[in-house]
């Protein structure tokens, strides 16, 4: 994040095709002593400026969600400088905020909330900071696992399939919706597993769940994958 510096003397917009990019952070045991968490930035296909990375620092949800989007704009600095429109897609309404509303009314008020530091401050004011001098980015929300096909919810599947690979689920390309992810939950543990939504496939013995669930990440995290 030190490298993280606007540059003066930007050039006007570009009449160049927009470049979009899907942001994705995720963390096994969210809020837990022992969380891990990740990010993932996907480009396209054979892009070599996808990502998929851990950080040092507090681990949780959120900061990987809005350090995914620090990563991308660092990734982009020269052409979003050039004047380049950039299409940020992301499931993170907390970090898309904290780059435009959230970040401008935090500004406002001197980063604090009742007196107190506003939570991941030191990356919110980074995040914001930059998007704030620059009419040439554009965050759009999208939603998560929804097994479809259309572009945006394919990107948002590949950049949550590289936001995983970064705490060690290594699930190769995303699976739909109407396949099965297979987890190793020990007999011990079957029945936390069944409360978070897992079901037991009497045919392969196995337990799983679909990529809708919900606790699809602290489940793999904790679980594993089975091919």
């Amino acid at each position: 994040m030190d490298n993280f510096v606007i540059r003066k003397n930007t050039k006007p917009l570009s009449d160049e095709k927009p470049i979009n990019v899907y942001t994705d952070g995720a963390c096994s045991n969210n809020g837990k002593p022992d969380a891990r968490a990740g990010f993932g930035i996907w480009f396209g296909t054979d892009d070599e400026r996808n990502t998929s990375e851990s950080f040092t620092g507090p681990q949780t949800n959120n900061r990987a969600e809005l350090l995914a989007i620090i990563k991308a704009l660092s990734i982009l600095r020269d052409e979003i400088e050039q004047g380049q429109f950039i299409n940020i897609y992301t499931d993170s309404s907390y970090s898309m905020r904290c780059c435009t509303s959230y970040g401008e009314k935090m500004s406002k008020k001197s980063w604090m909330n009742k007196g107190v530091d506003i939570p991941n401050i030191e990356i919110v004011k980074v995040a914001y900071n930059f998007c704030k001098k620059y009419n040439n980015i554009k965050f759009t929300h999208v939603k998560a696992h929804t097994g479809l096909e259309d572009e945006h919810s394919v990107g948002n599947d590949h950049a949550d399939r590289l936001a995983n690979l970064s705490i060690g689920v290594k699930s190769c390309p995303y699976q739909r919706a109407k396949n099965k992810i297979y987890l190793n939950v020990p007999f011990d543990e079957k029945d936390e597993a069944k409360k978070l939504g897992a079901k037991w496939d009497k045919s392969k013995k196995r337990w799983y769940i679909t990529p809708k669930n919900k606790y699809k990440v602290q489940m793999m995290g904790r679980w594993g994958l089975e091919n």
